[in-house]
C-alpha cells in the first residue's frame, strides 16, 4: 500500500492547489530552483523502466511458522545462566539457559511429592495384590488401593506435563552447579535449529510469558511479499522469483485471496536456491509479470512507493522537468512498502520527487525558534495581575449634594435616578447608598457587556436628568475602575512642610501629571488640608455700616470673576476690553468692595476678618501611628496591565521629584507591582520546579538523555505558545491562569513521550531500520500514533471544558484555569507532531532501545512484591475487604 500520507508530497499538493483547475486533472508546472528545492528539502529519484514485464518487488525473507518455536518464561523469575546465544545451533532437548523462580521451586516440590506418592501407591498396590491372592484382604480393599495408585500416577503425569510444557528439566547432568538452588531448572529447546533471538540478561527479572528465546530451522526459507495490483501483474502459483543480488531463486506457492479495500494481497514463495539469503533481511526480487496490453503510450515504470501521492482521488507523482515540478497522474499496477509499479507517459531518465517534510526539519526548528521569540515577547507584554478580575461590568454614579440629609438624598436624588436607570438594556441590578450630602448609585450589567457602551447609556440618561437635580449638586460617573484598581499608593514626606503645603503640591503638581499616564483612571488625594480664603464677618461692624450678610455674600461671589467689557474701535483696529476681578492673593479678597444701600461702599476687611485657612475636613490619613499624612492613590483602568502601569507611574514620579520643593520626597508604601511580582514569582517557581522534576522523571524512565531532551523540549515551547494564545485571547497572567499552566506541566509531555517511544521502537525494529532512512522511520512512526495520541489529549482536555460553562464569580475564577490547560494541551499536541519529529531526527540515534537500570530495578521490585502477594492471597483478600468496607 503506497504511502499517500507522506507530508512532503502533500506540501507540493498544497503549493499546486492554486494552479490546478477544479474541473479537470491536467499536469501543471511549479517552478523551483535548485536552491529552493534544497531549502524545502525535496529529493528526487530516477524512475526504472520495466518494459520487458519484469517487475521489481520488495520481499522479506522469513522462516515458515511451522519451522519456528518460541520459549517464554514459564514462571516469574530470572535467568541465572545463559548456555547459548544468537546464532548458536541447538538440538531437540539442548539446554538454552537456567531459570530460577520460587514458583518453579514449588512446582518441583509438587513433582517430587507426586513422584513419592506414586511410588508409595505402587508399592501398596503390589503388597495388597499379594495379600488378596492369599485371601487376607477383600476385593474392595484391593480396588481402593488400585484407585489410589491410578490417582497418584495421574497426578505424577500432570506434574511432569506441566514442567515439560514449560520446557523445564531438573535432571540435566551437564551442569550440576546450576542446581545449587532448589528453584532452578534448565530451559530446553523444543526443536532443532538456530537461536535467532535471545532476550533479557542474566539476573534480570522477567514476568510469566516474557519472550526469552526464538529458535528457527533456517534450512527452509520463504519470501513474504505484500503488494497491490497482483491481478494486473497476473501473478500465479508456480511463477519464478529471482533475487539476483543474493544469487537466489524462489517459486510462488500461493497468493492470498483476502484482498483488502486497497487491493493489497500477500504472496508467499518458497526459496529453492538459497544463495546468500539470510533470515530477516529485506531484498528486491524480480518477478515476470503477465501484463495486459499497453494502454496507448503508457509504459510500465518502477518508482519508490513514497513517491506516490493522491490528488482528487487519483494517484499521481511529481516529475522534475525543465520547466519545474509537474504533477503527473498515474495508474498504479502494484505497490508495496518500498516499490511501486505504475503506468504513465514518462520518458527514460525521468526523476520523481520522493521526500518532502522529512527534510523540512531545519525549517521546522527555525519556526520553533521563532515561536520561542514570539512567546518571550508575549510574556513580557502579557497583562500580569495577582488575581483574576472577578468584578462584574459595573458603572457608578457619585453625586455631592451639600447640606442634605440621607433621607433627602434618597428622596430627591437617588430614587429619581434609579427609576430613570431601570430602562437601560442589559442591566442586571441597580443599588444605591445614601449618605449625608452624598449619593452613591451602582448599576451592574450582564457579563460580556462592553463597559464603554454601558457608560454611554447611563451618561445619556443622567444628562437628561441633570436639570431636575437640586441646586448645588455636583458629580457624575466614577472612573472605569474595579475593586482591584488600586495600583499605587504613596505619601509626601519632608521636614518643615505642613499638611496644607503637602496637599497643595500633590493637588497641583503631582496629580495632574500622573493623570496623563495611559491606563490611569484617576488619582485620588487623601488627607491634608485644602488651602482656602476664609472670611469671618463681624456682626457689629456689619450692623454699624448697614450691611447685611446677603450683601457681603453677594459681593464676594461677584468679585471673583474676569468679565468682558466690550470693544473699542480704534481706526482699523478693535481693542477688546476686559475687567480682571478674579482673586489671586489674599489682599485681593480684603479689597473687595461691598456696596451700601445708602450709597457708597466699604472694603471687606472693614467688616470681616480675612485670612488663609483650610476647607472643612471629614476625615484624615495617618501613617504608622505617627501622625497625619497626605496620600496619593493611583487607580488603574479596568483590564490594564498592572505591571506596565506601575513601571510608568514610577518613571513619572522619578521625573516629578526633582521639581518638588527642596526637602520634600515621595515615599511609596504600596506597589501593586510587588504583589504581582510575588504572585507571578511563586507560580513561576512552581513551573520551574515542576519542569525540573518532569525532566528528571523523563531521564529515569526513557532510558537516556537524548530521548529525555527531545521530550523535554515540548515544555518551554508549549508554555511560550500558551502565552501567545493568552495574549491573543485577552487573558491576564495571574495565580489562576498560571496555576492552570502549572497543573498541565505533567500532561504536556504525554503526546511527545508516545511519539518518541514509538520512534525508538521503530529504530529497534531491524526490518524497518534497514529498509528505510532515519527521517522516513520517524515520519512513519509519528503517523502511526496520531489517532491514539490525539484521542488521549482530547479526553484530558474535555475534562476541563465544564469549567468554561461556569458563570458569574465561579466562571471568572476558574475559567482561566481551564482555558490555559486546554491551550497548553493543544499546543503540546501540535508540537509533538511537528517539532518533536524534526528534533528527533537530529538528536536520537538509530539503535535498539534498552531499559535503564532504574527501570530494571523497579521491575524487579514489582515482580518480587507481586510474588509475595500471590503467595499469600488471604492477606490480599483481607486488605481488599477492609478497603472496601
Amino acid at each position: 500500500m503506497f504511502r499517500s500520507h507522506i507530508v512532503g508530497l502533500s506540501l507540493f499538493s498544497l503549493i499546486l492547489s492554486g494552479s490546478l483547475q477544479a474541473q479537470e486533472f491536467a499536469p501543471k508546472s511549479l517552478k523551483l530552483t535548485a536552491n529552493q528545492q534544497a531549502a524545502i528539502g525535496v529529493n528526487f529519484a530516477q524512475v526504472i523502466s520495466v518494459d520487458s514485464g519484469s517487475v521489481l518487488i520488495s520481499a522479506s525473507v522469513t522462516v515458515p511458522p511451522e519451522k519456528q518455536a518460541i520459549l517464554s518464561a514459564p514462571y516469574p523469575g530470572q535467568l541465572s545462566q545463559m548456555v547459548v546465544g544468537v546464532g548458536d545451533p541447538v538440538r531437540v532437548g539442548s539446554p538454552l539457559a537456567y531459570f530460577t523462580s520460587p514458583l518453579m521451586g514449588d512446582s518441583r516440590q509438587k513433582l517430587l511429592e507426586a513422584t513419592s506418592d506414586a511410588r508409595l501407591a505402587k508399592e501398596a498396590l503390589v503388597r495388597d495384590s499379594e495379600l488378596f491372592k492369599e485371601g487376607i484382604i477383600p476385593q474392595s480393599r484391593l480396588n481402593i488401593t488400585k484407585a489410589k495408585a491410578e490417582n497418584a500416577n495421574a497426578m505424577l503425569m500432570a506434574r511432569q506435563s506441566e514442567l515439560k510444557a514449560a520446557g523445564i528439566n531438573f535432571d540435566d547432568p551437564k551442569n550440576k552447579e546450576a542446581f545449587n538452588s532448589y528453584a532452578t531448572g534448565a530451559l530446553k529447546s523444543p526443536i532443532q535449529g538456530t537461536v535467532v533471538e535471545a532476550h533479557n540478561l542474566i539476573g534480570q527479572r522477567v514476568d510469566t510469558g516474557t519472550l526469552l528465546f526464538r529458535i528457527a530451522d533456517i534450512s527452509t526459507l520463504n519470501l513474504e511479499i505484500n503488494t497491490s495490483g497482483f491481478k494486473a501483474l497476473g501473478i500465479q502459483s508456480g511463477d519464478e522469483i529471482v533475487i539476483a543480488s543474493r544469487n537466489a531463486k524462489a517459486k510462488v506457492t500461493g497468493v492470498s485471496q483476502a484482498v483488502s479495500a486497497s487491493q493489497s494481497a500477500r504472496i508467499r514463495a518458497v526459496v529453492e536456491e538459497r544463495g546468500t539469503l539470510q533470515m530477516g533481511e529485506v531484498v528486491t526480487a524480480t518477478i515476470q509479470a503477465k501484463l495486459k496490453p499497453k494502454v496507448q503510450d503508457k509504459t510500465l515504470w518502477q518508482v519508490p512507493s513514497r513517491a506516490l501521492t493522491s490528488w482528487k482521488g487519483q494517484s499521481a507523482i511529481f516529475i522534475l522537468s525543465s520547466t519545474g515540478v509537474v504533477l503527473q497522474p498515474v495508474s498504479v499496477i502494484s505497490s508495496d512498502d518500498d516499490l511501486a509499479s505504475i503506468q504513465a507517459p514518462l520518458s527514460s531518465g525521468a526523476k520523481v520527487a520522493v521526500t518532502g517534510i522529512a527534510s523540512l526539519r531545519k525549517l521546522v526548528l527555525a519556526m520553533a525558534i521563532a515561536l520561542v521569540l514570539f512567546g518571550i515577547h508575549a510574556w513580557m507584554t502579557l497583562p500580569i495581575d495577582a488575581f483574576p478580575d472577578i468584578s462584574p461590568t459595573q458603572v457608578k454614579i457619585i453625586l455631592k449634594i451639600p447640606g442634605m440629609t440621607p433621607e433627602e438624598v434618597e428622596q430627591r436624588v437617588v430614587r429619581p435616578i434609579e427609576i430613570e436607570m431601570l430602562s437601560i438594556p442589559k442591566k442586571r441590578i441597580v443599588r444605591s447608598v445614601s449618605k449625608y450630602g452624598i449619593a452613591d448609585i451602582t448599576i451592574d450589567f450582564d457579563e460580556g457587556t462592553d463597559i464603554y457602551w454601558a457608560r454611554q447609556q447611563i451618561s445619556e440618561r443622567l444628562n437628561a436628568f441633570t436639570k431636575d437635580l437640586p441646586p448645588g449638586a455636583t458629580g457624575g460617573l466614577a472612573p472605569i475602575t474595579t475593586p482591584l484598581s488600586e495600583i499605587y499608593m504613596f505619601t509626601l514626606e519632608g521636614e518643615g512642610f505642613s499638611l496644607r503645603d503637602k496637599r497643595t503640591v500633590l493637588d497641583w503638581t503631582i496629580r495632574p501629571e500622573l493623570r496623563t499616564i495611559p491606563g490611569v483612571a484617576e488619582v485620588n488625594v487623601l488627607g491634608g488640608e485644602i488651602l482656602t480664603y476664609e472670611v469671618i464677618p463681624d456682626p457689629s461692624r456689619l450692623a454699624a455700616r448697614g450691611i447685611t450678610m446677603a450683601d457681603l455674600r453677594k459681593a464676594v461671589m461677584a468679585n471673583n470673576t474676569n468679565d468682558g467689557a466690550g470693544r473699542i474701535d480704534q481706526g482699523e483696529e478693535t481693542l477688546v476690553v476686559r475687567v480682571e476681578g478674579a482673586v489671586k492673593k489674599l489682599d485681593d479678597v480684603k479689597k473687595i468692595q461691598i456696596p451700601k444701600a445708602s450709597g457708597g461702599s466699604v472694603m471687606l476687611d472693614e467688616v470681616a476678618t480675612v485670612h488663609l485657612g483650610s476647607a472643612t475636613r471629614y476625615g484624615a490619613v495617618t501613617k504608622d501611628g505617627k501622625g497625619e499624612a497626605v496620600e496619593g492613590l493611583v487607580l488603574g483602568l479596568r483590564g490594564v496591565n498592572s505591571r506596565l502601569l506601575v513601571d510608568s507611574v514610577e518613571q513619572k514620579l522619578a521625573e516629578i521629584v526633582p521639581r518638588l520643593p527642596k526637602g520634600m520626597t515621595v515615599n511609596t508604601f504600596y506597589n501593586r507591582g510587588e504583589l504581582v511580582s510575588r504572585a507571578a514569582g511563586t507560580v513561576t517557581k512552581a513551573l520551574f520546579e515542576a519542569t525540573v522534576l518532569v525532566c528528571i522523571t523523563l531521564y529515569l524512565f526513557l532510558g537516556g538523555y537524548r530521548a529525555a531532551l527531545v521530550v523535554a523540549a515540548v515544555l518551554p515551547l508549549s508554555i511560550l505558545s500558551t502565552f501567545i494564545l493568552m495574549k491573543a485571547f485577552g487573558l491576564t497572567a495571574n495565580l489562576m491562569s498560571l496555576g492552570g499552566l502549572a497543573i498541565a506541566i505533567g500532561m504536556l509531555v504525554d503526546a511527545a513521550v508516545v511519539v518518541v517511544e514509538n520512534v525508538e521502537t521503530a529504530f529497534a525494529d531491524p526490518s524497518t531500520s534497514k529498509a528505510l532512512s532515519k527521517t522516513e522511520i520517524i515520519s512513519i512512526a509519528t503517523h502511526e500514533v496520531v489517532k491514539p495520541v490525539v484521542a488521549g489529549v482530547l479526553i484530558i482536555a474535555v475534562v476541563f471544558l465544564p469549567l468554561l460553562s461556569l458563570e458569574g464569580l465561579e466562571g471568572k475564577l476558574f475559567s482561566p484555569v481551564a482555558l490555559t490547560i486546554v491551550m497548553a494541551l493543544a499546543t503540546s499536541l501540535l508540537i509533538a507532531f511537528t517539532v518533536i519529529p524534526a528534533l528527533a531526527s537530529f538528536v536520537l540515534e538509530r539503535k535498539a532501545d534498552e531499559e535503564t537500570k532504574f527501570m530494571c530495578k523497579i521491575a524487579e521490585k514489582y515482580v518480587e512484591w507481586r510474588n509475595q502477594v500471590w503467595g499469600n492471597t488471604k492477606w490480599l483478600y483481607r486488605a481488599s475487604g477492609i478497603g472496601l468496607g
